[in-house]
């Protein structure tokens, strides 16, 4: 397992922000990483209209500490301005690199190793014990999503959330390795919960062919 925390990368801050006042704010922020070259490097794999209204929510709700489970940098890079206090994200495969571009500036740390193990919850709950924010979208089949659920959950704050992602029930790798998150989100049978699916989209990104369906946003709580 490797930890890292708040080095910076070749470009100090790759995003010019708008004012955070702004009430745009959060879309100028999609709007960056929904820019061609994080898409082509694989940086981001969202439906636009969905991340658009997560991000509003998200800055609406004003998380102080978040935690992103399966991380390819642009969805750390909007959380993270979008809340405050201590940023962390988790994922099996060292993503520093391109982490780094984003973090700059940023109280931070990076966790490579199983996100299912409580190994890895005790090593993040040494930075960090508590999160108002937590998103999950590492592992998609059924029980890797469980897995990450009960092991991170414990690490709620009292007003805490966690955010699922791929829970549309249309979902195009629905029956197919990887597209599970939607059966354990339908299973989900106690706090509350708030689904976000898109039944249009602009076609900012196509996968498997689709413009939609190939997300979906889950928003729970155990209260």
């Amino acid at each position: 397992m490797t930890r890292d925390i708040d080095v910076p990368g070749p470009r100090a801050d790759a995003f010019a922000p708008t004012d955070r006042s702004d009430p745009s704010y959060p879309k100028s922020l999609v709007d960056y990483c929904f820019q061609e070259f994080l898409v082509r490097d694989g940086q981001l794999l969202q439906v636009y209209e969905e991340l658009l209204n997560i991000a509003y929510w998200i800055r609406g709700f004003a998380p102080h500490n978040v935690l992103e489970v399966g991380t390819r940098g642009s969805t750390f890079f909007l959380l993270s301005r979008l809340a405050t206090g201590k940023k962390v994200a988790v994922d099996i495969c060292d993503m520093r690199a391109k982490l780094h571009h984003f973090m700059f500036g940023h109280e931070w740390c990076f966790f490579q190793g199983n996100s299912q193990v409580l190994e890895m919850q005790q090593a993040v709950s040494s930075y960090c014990d508590r999160f108002d924010l937590i998103f999950i979208d590492g592992d998609h089949r059924y029980e890797g999503v469980k897995r990450d659920f009960e092991n991170f959950r414990p690490l709620l704050s009292k007003r805490g959330v966690i955010l699922f992602h791929g829970v549309d029930p249309d979902h195009v790798f629905k029956g197919r390795e990887g597209g599970d998150a939607w059966r354990f989100w339908r299973d989900l049978d106690e706090g509350s919960k708030t689904l976000l699916c898109c039944s249009r989209s602009n076609g900012a990104i196509e996968v498997m062919g689709q413009r939609c369906h190939f997300g979906g946003f889950g928003i729970w709580s155990p209260t």
